[in-house]
């Protein structure tokens, strides 16, 4: 399984719950759930503030809908200059534009806070380490996510690797040849 950001929390998720289907395991930007549990600090929330935002009903799809998604647009020019075409962004708001495709982004967030977060802690807490090999590719200029995190969800695992990338949080995107070749690597 190789998955990014909140395709990330749901590897993470499948891993942890049913580690038995999954050989190897990467994850690019991502943290494990318990390890973002642990490392909540203020810097992680401070970074983290529009989740905050999201839980408002209507008013952030309607905020980031203006001005053909520039707000949207925006978070991914926080990357690299280059990581995204103008035929990429494009396509992103022509995605973000189809019915209901905002609210249904939106509501991964949401839904972060109808998680018994004790109940999940403690479940977490009580998992073994993740068994399959892990590898982990991290941008360390990420501006949602803490590079500490990085560290925090390895040590969740019982073989895992991190990887340091000089990138933002859309580390494929900034350096897709380093990650892919890291990637295949990992997959050799």
């Amino acid at each position: 399984v190789v998955a990014h950001d909140w395709g990330g929390v749901v590897a993470w998720s499948f891993a942890v719950s049913k580690p038995e289907l999954i050989s190897k395991l990467v994850i690019l930007n991502a943290p494990h759930p318990l390890a973002y549990q642990e490392q909540l600090t203020f810097s992680q929330i401070r970074k983290s503030w529009y989740i905050f935002f999201f839980q408002l009903p209507y008013f952030p799809e309607a905020y980031l809908s203006q001005n053909n998604f520039n707000r949207l647009v925006s978070g991914l020019a926080r990357g690299f200059e280059g990581s995204f075409s103008v035929q990429d962004i494009e396509k992103y708001r022509q995605a973000w534009s189809e019915p209901n495709a905002l609210k249904s982004m939106i509501n991964w967030y949401r839904a972060l806070f109808q998680i018994n977060y004790l109940e999940s802690r403690k479940k977490l807490s009580a998992a073994p380490p993740f068994e399959p090999e892990t590898l982990i590719i991290w941008g360390t200029k990420d501006f949602a996510l803490n590079t500490e995190l990085a560290q925090a969800s390895a040590n969740k695992c019982k073989n895992a690797k991190v990887v340091h990338v000089d990138a933002t949080h859309w580390v494929q995107h900034d350096q897709p040849k380093l990650v892919n070749e890291e990637i295949e690597k990992f997959f050799a």
